[in-house]
């Protein structure tokens, strides 16, 4: 047993087009892994091997995961981060289209598309049972993330919250995003979804777990406006972010 770090050697033109997943880089850095030999002694007992493990750890764990990987909740944490959920989707509900100008083409027949309400879906395999679990921030953003400016806090519906079932049959957390003000609305407007689950009110545990002592969240963010020329849709298919809800709301995060 033992841990190792990232690094593969790859054919000649191959390198720069295979990386390891993130399963793959967490195994591969895990205190506790077999990528790097650390056999045991002669008539070594279990506890004296694990203290021997835990004396080497800076040998063992890979300098960028010495302070994750090395404690075991906070290992845990990071691998529940890898596998529960990945992505979020966001399906616009009455998009408005209208044609308008865009300069950036000089051409006035091109086409806008903008919408104030969603409807996403997240599956959190076994975590998610009921709607009062559901712990949704919301933060409106008119002219981006990237602008010093307040973002609007958006209230969520918890009647729109609600557990159903994908395309593959999976139990999935779905609810509505239904932002009021669509007069501010324009192409640099986003949105940032943020969620938790509660899993033990009495022992203060969410979903995601804590990493390092923080308190987290998993987000997403979602353009409201698109035209053809962006080159996007309004329907959206994110990967998430695990992360302290602060941390979530700073534009650098998402660059």
């Amino acid at each position: 047993m033992g841990a190792g770090k990232v690094g593969r050697s790859y054919p000649a033109g191959v390198g720069c087009l295979v990386t390891d997943t993130e399963l793959e880089t967490y195994f591969a850095n895990f205190l506790l892994s077999d990528h790097k030999a650390f056999p045991l002694y002669d008539n070594e007992l279990p506890s004296a091997y694990s203290r021997r493990v835990l004396a080497n750890t800076a040998d063992l764990t890979d300098e960028d995961f010495l302070d994750t990987l090395q404690h075991p909740a906070d290992a845990a944490a990071s691998l529940m981060d890898a596998i529960v959920c990945k992505s979020i989707s966001f399906m616009p509900v009455n998009a408005k289209e209208e044609g308008h100008y865009d300069p950036l083409i000089n051409s006035s027949g091109v086409k806008r598309y903008t919408a104030g309400e969603y409807q996403v879906e997240l599956q959190f395999l076994k975590f998610f049972n009921h709607p009062e679990q559901v712990d949704c921030k919301l933060y409106f953003y008119p002219n981006g993330m990237d602008k010093d400016e307040t973002p609007l806090s958006i209230p969520v519906d918890k009647e729109t919250i609600y557990k159903t079932t994908n395309a593959q049959g999976k139990a999935v957390l779905s609810l509505c995003i239904t932002i009021e003000e669509t007069h501010l609305i324009n192409s640099k407007s986003e949105v940032l979804f943020a969620v938790r689950l509660r899993l033990d009110d009495s022992a203060h545990l969410h979903f995601p777990y804590k990493l390092n002592g923080n308190e987290r969240y998993l987000g997403a963010k979602l353009k409201c406006q698109v035209t053809r020329v962006m080159f996007m849709h309004l329907a959206q298919h994110e990967n998430v972010r695990y992360a302290p809800l602060a941390e979530l709301k700073e534009a650098e995060v998402w660059n």
